[in-house]
């Protein structure tokens, strides 16, 4: 609903800054819309002004145009910051352009998720492998499916384009690598573990990791024909499973593809 400057002032400071975030995200999913885009901007920019937000002062000083998308970004991001609301992608990342490539042609990489525990991270790796062209990936054990809500959200759609399989032992899947007679890396940190930049990746290939503190399961490491492990310089250790295969992915792919 929208309210007029008197209903509006009536409001309390909090929830005039959730009614100006919830219309601002609105916004968003609506921007190519360009009638009904001009009818909230319209709305938004009113209660901007009637609010009683530090950042209208700052607005003004700066003559940001919210009709223009940067601005409209950086004053809907302002806002969230002075509410403390912390965004996941699918709450702001527009979808409009995806699917206006067609697809590419699939690389013969496979992935292997074992035992995984973050919805958060397989919905992650679903999307790199989208954008790599992978083959297939293999699920086991705890590994979620995309059943799963929070995997969807993450993976952003791309669940449906990437073909997947389920094993309830990780045992299982490797049996399934073999009759596919594939090169097995194992993604892992181990003191033989060959770094990834100085690994030739042969093809067709599998790239298996593991739960997000185990790491690859011992029974499956002794199976693998080669583990490499990403460099990393600073306190941290390792790096997060979802950006590890991401770079781990895309060196495969540079070196497949010249």
């Amino acid at each position: 609903m929208s309210y007029s400057r008197e209903k509006f002032l009536e409001l309390s400071y909090t929830r005039k800054l959730q009614l100006i975030i919830r219309l601002g995200w609105q916004l968003e999913k609506q921007w190519t819309e360009i009638d009904r885009r001009n009818v909230l901007l319209n709305e938004y920019q009113n209660y901007l002004i009637w609010s009683e937000i530090d950042l209208s002062r700052e607005l003004i000083s700066r003559n940001l145009n919210p009709g223009n998308r940067l601005d409209f970004n950086y004053i809907q991001s302002r806002i969230e910051q002075i509410a403390g609301v912390s965004l996941r992608d699918d709450q702001f990342l527009q979808r409009e352009k995806d699917g206006s490539r067609t697809a590419c042609d699939k690389i013969p990489l496979y992935l292997v998720l074992d035992n995984l525990r973050s919805a958060f991270n397989v919905g992650s790796i679903f999307r790199t492998a989208d954008c790599l062209g992978v083959s297939k990936i293999f699920l086991s054990g705890t590994t979620v499916t995309p059943d799963n809500a929070k995997l969807r959200k993450t993976a952003m759609g791309t669940e449906s384009q990437v073909d997947w399989e389920y094993f309830s032992s990780s045992q299982e899947i490797f049996n399934r690598l073999r009759e596919l007679k594939l090169r097995v890396y194992g993604l892992e940190i181990t003191p033989d573990a060959g770094m990834i930049y100085d690994t030739v990746f042969r093809s067709p290939a599998a790239l298996i990791v593991g739960n997000e503190a185990l790491g690859v399961s011992p029974e499956l490491l002794l199976q693998i024909d080669e583990v490499v492990q990403i460099p990393v310089k600073g306190w941290k250790h390792s790096l997060n499973v979802g950006v590890s295969v991401a770079i781990c992915g895309y060196e495969i792919l540079r070196q497949w593809r010249g």
